[in-house]
């Protein structure tokens, strides 16, 4: 991120981009050495509740699925799902700026969430009960209320 002039409030959710631990660390779940059924239950909180039976699904979304994770592979590989710069020019952000995190996330923890938030000036960390990797999905009515609440606060 290079200005925030543009901008008047920053909302992060679930989001990856840092590498917060040692280099030798995973800060980030390898979503990719795991079966379909072990990559639900790290996204989902609760993983029955979304559960799809890929069996019974249409071709066209089966493509959808699978061209979904490869363009994750494509963007996010290497290094892995970080840039190796941005969290020196997290700094920049100076607007107010709202980190929401799945509270039951498995693919990047919590803790992921607050080291994100501690690298942005002011920032504020929340977590979204109910949810993984995905609050959107899982608990779109809280996320929305969340936002909608940080964007109507006053500005300081």
């Amino acid at each position: 991120m290079k200005s925030t002039a543009r901008m008047s409030r920053l909302v992060l959710v679930d989001s990856v981009g840092i590498k917060p631990g040692a280099r030798d660390s995973r800060d980030i779940a390898d979503i990719y050495a795991v079966t379909n059924r072990q990559l639900d239950e790290l996204v989902y909180a609760d993983p029955k509740a979304i559960a799809r039976d890929t069996k019974t699904l249409p071709e066209s979304e089966l493509v959808l699925i699978a061209r979904s994770r490869e363009s994750t592979g494509r963007y996010a590989w290497n290094p892995y799902m970080h840039d190796p710069k941005l969290q020196g020019r997290l700094h920049r952000v100076r607007i107010p700026t709202l980190v929401l995190w799945g509270e039951a996330d498995r693919v990047v923890t919590p803790d992921y969430g607050r080291a994100l938030a501690g690298a942005i000036p002011g920032a504020r960390f929340d977590t979204i009960a109910g949810a993984g990797h995905f609050p959107h999905l899982e608990q779109p009515v809280k996320l929305a209320g969340a936002i909608r609440d940080f964007v109507k606060e006053p500005a300081s």
